[in-house]
C-alpha cells in the first residue's frame, strides 16, 4: 500500500472505532482528532517530513469532521489540534507545531467556506492551543492568538482596523481558554489590537485615531464576553485607547480624548442610553488624564 493510501487506512481504522464506541456530539471532535492523530502516525513509519506528518493529520481530521457533521470551526480545531499532536510527535519545536496548527486549521477553515474573519479566528485558536500545548504561558499563547490571526487577516487584504479587531478577539479567546481573569482578558485583547494597529501602520493622525477606536473595541467586546459589567467594559475601553494612542503617537490630549470617545462607544454597545454614553465619554476621559 503506498503511503497516503496507509494513511487513509490508518485514519479510517481509528474513525469506524470511534463510531463503534458510539459518539457524543462532543466526542466527534475528539475523534476527528483522532484520525488525524492515527494518519500521522501512519505517515511517520515512512520517510515523510515532519510538516508533511502535521499537514496529514490536520487533513485527516478535518476530513473526517466533515463525515461527523462538526461546524467548520470545529473542523479547523480538530486539524489545528492534530497538527500539533503530530508535529510535537515528530520532533518539531513549539514555534513549528505552532505554525503547522495554524496553517492546518486555515485548510481546514477555507475548505469548509468559512469567511475570511472566521478563518484569522480559526488560525489564532489553533496557534493558541498548540503554545498551550508546549507548556508556553498564558501571555505567549494570546500573543501568538494576536499575531497569528492579524498576519492571516492581512494576508486577506482585510483593512488595517478589520486586522486589529481580528487579533483583539483571538487574543480574548485565547486568555479565556488559559484561565485569565476578565480584565485580564480585556488587557490581552488591548494589547493584541494595538499591536496589529502598529504593525499594519496604524501611526499618527487619523490613523492614530483608528488605532485607538479599534483597541477600544477588541478590548469592550473582551470584556463583554468575559461578563464585565457595563461600566467595567467602558473602562477596559479607555484604557485600551488610551494605550493604544500613546502607541500610535497621539499627545496626551489626544489620548485623552480617544479614551472619551471610547468609553462612550462601549457604553453605547453595551445598550446604555445616550445621557449615559455622554457622562460616560466624560468621566473615561477624567480618569485617563488622571493617570
Amino acid at each position: 500500500m503506498n503511503v497516503p493510501g496507509q494513511m487513509d487506512a490508518a485514519a479510517t481504522a481509528a474513525s469506524t472505532a470511534a463510531e463503534a464506541a458510539g459518539l457524543s456530539a462532543q466526542q466527534a471532535q475528539a475523534a476527528a482528532a483522532a484520525a488525524g492523530a492515527a494518519a500521522a502516525v501512519a505517515a511517520s513509519q515512512t520517510d515523510v517530513s515532519a510538516a508533511q506528518q502535521a499537514a496529514a493529520a490536520g487533513a485527516a481530521a478535518s476530513s473526517y469532521g466533515f463525515l461527523y457533521n462538526l461546524t467548520t470551526a470545529q473542523q479547523a480545531a480538530s486539524a489545528g489540534a492534530a497538527a500539533a499532536t503530530a508535529g510535537a510527535r515528530a520532533g518539531m519545536t513549539v514555534a513549528q507545531t505552532i505554525d503547522a496548527a495554524s496553517k492546518a486549521a486555515i485548510t481546514a477553515s477555507e475548505n469548509g467556506g468559512a469567511s475570511n474573519a472566521q478563518t484569522a479566528a480559526a488560525a489564532g485558536a489553533a496557534a493558541a492551543a498548540a503554545a498551550a500545548a508546549g507548556w508556553w504561558p498564558a501571555e505567549a499563547q494570546t500573543t501568538y492568538a494576536g499575531a497569528v490571526a492579524a498576519a492571516i487577516a492581512a494576508g486577506y487584504n482585510m483593512s488595517a482596523g478589520e486586522q486589529a479587531t481580528a487579533a483583539g478577539a483571538a487574543a480574548a479567546a485565547a486568555g479565556a481558554l488559559a484561565g485569565l481573569t476578565p480584565d485580564q482578558q480585556a488587557t490581552a485583547a488591548a494589547q493584541a489590537a494595538i499591536a496589529a494597529a502598529v504593525q499594519a501602520g496604524l501611526t499618527g493622525g487619523q490613523q492614530a485615531i483608528e488605532a485607538a477606536k479599534a483597541a477600544g473595541a477588541a478590548a469592550a467586546l473582551a470584556a463583554a464576553n468575559a461578563g464585565m459589567t457595563p461600566a467595567q467594559q467602558v473602562d477596559a475601553a479607555a484604557r485600551a485607547a488610551a494605550m493604544a494612542g500613546a502607541a500610535s503617537g497621539m499627545t496626551v490630549e489626544e489620548a485623552v480624548a480617544a479614551a472619551g470617545r471610547a468609553g462612550a462607544a462601549a457604553a453605547g454597545s453595551a445598550g446604555e442610553p445616550v445621557s449615559a454614553q455622554i457622562a460616560y465619554a466624560c468621566t473615561s476621559s477624567e480618569n485617563v488624564a488622571q493617570t
